[in-house]
């Protein structure tokens, strides 16, 4: 497996535990909202925007283009791809405003709160399958070796400021968090 589609898949793997982590959060009926339980919440949708889509999805897009350049019939792919990056940026946005209102307790709504993390949540797992399933493969036979070695100039080049230790010392909260949500789910499943 070429080593920057791999990269792009361990960045959907370390995302997944955050969203897993945030589903089994979600504020509903049985999980009272309480504006201490919204900074985990806010501090995931700040990697989100931080790492996700400046980062991740920066490296996406530049390959996305060669992709595009070699096999026009992608174009359709790329196209819904991108509108969704856009979604999900404008979607993590509408987040943070909530869960910082609840945090400083100027706003309540579980229902609304619940309704767009879970949406959110269930567009970005649908959206990493369907780029995992179907245009990594598409760029991993279609670029060429001169492509790959064109791109590594292109690719924003950051280290993960939540999963690469030392990378985020602002993280450092979130990560023990999702350590002990994997630990506890592990558990669960014995």
């Amino acid at each position: 497996m070429n080593a920057y589609i791999q990269e792009l898949r361990t960045d959907h793997q370390r995302l997944s535990r955050l969203l897993h982590y945030l589903s089994d959060n979600l504020p509903g009926e049985r999980r009272p909202l309480e504006p201490e339980m919204m900074q985990p919440v806010r501090k995931s949708i700040e990697y989100y925007r931080e790492y996700s889509v400046v980062v991740h999805h920066g490296k996406e897009e530049a390959l996305f283009r060669i992709l595009v350049e070699r096999d026009r019939s992608s174009q359709v792919y790329v196209d819904v791809l991108t509108a969704e990056h856009r979604l999900l940026v404008h979607t993590s946005n509408e987040l943070y405003a909530i869960a910082l209102g609840v945090e400083r307790r100027k706003m309540s709504d579980r229902a609304m709160l619940a309704k767009i993390m879970q949406r959110f949540i269930t567009t970005k797992i649908r959206h990493m399958r369907f780029e995992e399933d179907t245009v990594f493969p598409l760029l991993e036979s279609r670029l060429t070796m001169d492509d790959w070695k064109r791109v590594i100039g292109e690719l924003p080049v950051d280290s993960d400021p939540l999963f690469d230790r030392g990378a985020g010392e602002g993280y450092l909260g979130l990560l023990e968090l999702l350590e002990s949500h994997a630990g506890q789910a592990a558990e669960g499943r014995r």
